[in-house]
């Protein structure tokens, strides 16, 4: 203990008010019992200052051997004391439906009412790339049930072998915390699946302990002397776009770099030491069932890794929003994602603030405590349609919007393209809505059109395109009404693999006769190809990487963004 406070005390200014805050603080983190294994497999110990607190038998530990089935029984029991009801999430009486959108967000649903009562769960994570996956849908499922208010959630996760942490999902801190503090899961055991009895957690009190250290080490930060050094941390999800990126930037910003994810477990490495400096983690979701959970589990990793080495800030880019499409419940008892992770970035990852671009929902930004800057990349697509229409390939533009819910941002591109073109014909005045009607018996969906565009050039702008059955329907009905060329223009190439079919949503936008181009950024890695010369002569790709770097270049320079080459989202 005492050599514990000689090392806090060597990094303060002589401050007689400030000595006994921070011998208080290291008192209660030695003193706390805290978990030094889970399950016999994970062993913790904290970097602090320069000394080595080993979380292992510290003060003993918060946790015991404990059956499933008697720990069920006695949460019965007490809950009929109270005459409240405890039910089991699976069974027959509370049935739930676990997926994931084509896109490999997970989704989740339940089936019966659970309001006011006590959630019992058990739930099983298996070995290799289906665990990382088994972990999306768990916090997919737990997000649901955090939306309604029942009495408490008891969590009894099961890995498919004994050796815990050889998991692709790690039993570390950060998963216990965002247990906690998101899904407000009041008890956690963990065993293997062949193992009958189970560690019981109780979560409060090692939340609070880790939550005092980190605390602790930021006010040890902010008597040190800090740079103005940026490290850029790519996860390597997109190498393309982020070599493009770091070619924008100025040529002494440093670069720190991570291992890529593991075969079997989450794993990443800092090279280099990052105390003290502004660090911007430049991240893209990939999309699928092969890359979403991946690729997330991967990022808080790499989050948690940068946590612990105490930089100054830590800004997240985070360029797709990932369950950009959950940003309300749409129906009940469904999870509100977005909000979820937005919760987890900024309480268990301490992010100190996030850059995004164009979400789906610009409610998002709502879900955020800390400074969001809000990026729009429609700037990027004002060149590309400015030169078709300077050379004739496109005489008379109209623009499209593929549904009534996206005609404003639609508005927005033709206003940018009618300020850089200086036109005398406003095209944000000639926006036409494609209608969309669906069949109650079939579920098929028509598109259709009311405006004539004989002899009109249809431009169909959206921020995202998926399986791309909207932007082909719409494109089909442009052709009815007489429309000369179409054009398909979005941000976010997310093109998954069209439901029952053996083609993506990119090659089916290629193959369609009636489109003629499509434009898109390099954001997101695009699916390989299987289409003809032709057919691939019709792509053409936009780096967005000019506009990110400029973006990250200002906010580190502590530049205003507003009025410069950002939409009016950006921030002051």
């Amino acid at each position: 203990m005492n050599g514990l406070r000689s090392s806090l005390l060597k990094y303060l200014p002589p401050n007689r008010f400030l000595v006994p805050t921070v011998r208080r603080v290291a008192a209660n983190i030695v003193n706390r019992p805290v978990v030094g294994r889970l399950g016999g497999a994970v062993s913790e110990a904290v970097s602090f200052c320069n000394s080595r607190i080993s979380f292992e038998r510290f003060g003993g530990l918060v946790s015991w051997r404990i059956n499933p089935a008697q720990e069920l029984a006695e949460l019965r029991r007490q809950a009929a004391l109270r005459h409240e009801e405890v039910v089991i999430l699976g069974d027959k009486d509370i049935p739930f439906v676990l997926r994931h959108f084509p896109s490999g967000e997970p989704d989740a649903r339940i089936e019966a009412s659970i309001r006011g009562k006590h959630v019992w769960l058990e739930y099983l994570i298996c070995a290799g790339d289906q665990g990382l996956q088994d972990r999306g849908l768990l916090e997919g499922l737990l997000g649901a049930v955090a939306r309604t208010r029942v009495k408490s959630i008891n969590l009894a996760l099961r890995f498919e072998n004994d050796e815990l942490e050889d998991q692709p999902v790690r039993v570390s801190r950060e998963f216990l915390i965002t247990l906690d503090s998101v899904y407000r899961v009041r008890r956690l055991m963990i065993g293997a699946a062949d193992d009958r009895e189970l560690q019981m957690l109780p979560l409060r009190s090692l939340r609070k302990t880790f939550d005092e250290l980190f605390e602790a080490q930021k006010m040890l930060n902010s008597f040190q002397p800090r740079t103005e050094e940026m490290t850029l941390v790519f996860t390597g999800n997109n190498h393309e776009f982020e070599q493009r990126l770091q070619s924008c930037l100025a040529s002494e910003r440093t670069t720190a770099v991570f291992l890529q994810p593991g075969e079997r477990a989450a794993n990443s490495r800092l090279l280099g030491a990052l105390r003290g400096k502004r660090v911007y983690v430049v991240h893209t979701n990939r999309t699928g069932p092969d890359h979403y959970y991946r690729d997330k589990f991967f990022l808080e990793d790499v989050l948690a890794t940068l946590k612990w080495s105490f930089p100054q800030e830590l800004t997240l880019i985070n360029l797709f929003y990932p369950c950009s499409r959950q940003e309300r419940k749409s129906l009940p008892r469904t999870p509100i994602s977005a909000k979820d992770w937005a919760y987890t970035m900024e309480q268990v990852y301490r992010i100190s603030a996030a850059v995004f671009t164009d979400l789906h929902a610009p409610a998002i930004q709502g879900f955020y405590q800390k400074p969001v800057e809000h990026l729009t990349m429609k700037r990027a697509f004002v060149q590309p349609i400015a030169e078709l229409i300077g050379s004739g390939s496109i005489s008379r533009p109209h623009f499209v919007s593929p549904d009534k819910s996206r005609t404003a941002e639609v508005m927005r591109v033709a206003r940018l393209i009618d300020e850089t073109m200086k036109r005398e014909v406003k095209l944000r005045d000639a926006v036409v809505i494609v209608r969309k009607e669906k069949d109650p018996q079939t579920r098929r969906t028509t598109s259709y059109l009311i405006e004539d565009l004989s002899g009109e050039d249809a431009i169909i702008y959206d921020d995202m395109v998926d399986t791309a059955g909207t932007f082909c329907g719409a494109a089909a009905a442009c052709r009815k009404k007489g429309a000369r060329s179409v054009t398909v223009v979005a941000i976010f190439g997310v093109f998954s693999r069209v439901p029952g079919e053996d083609f993506n949503g990119l090659e089916r936008l290629l193959r369609d006769p009636a489109i003629d181009r499509v434009i898109v950024t390099d954001i997101l890695p695009l699916p390989p190809l299987n289409v003809t010369d032709v057919e691939r002569g019709k792509l053409q790709i936009i780096s967005a990487a000019p506009i990110a770097a400029s973006a990250v270049e200002r906010i580190h320079e502590h530049k205003s963004l507003i009025g410069y080459e950002f939409d009016e989202g950006a921030g002051g």
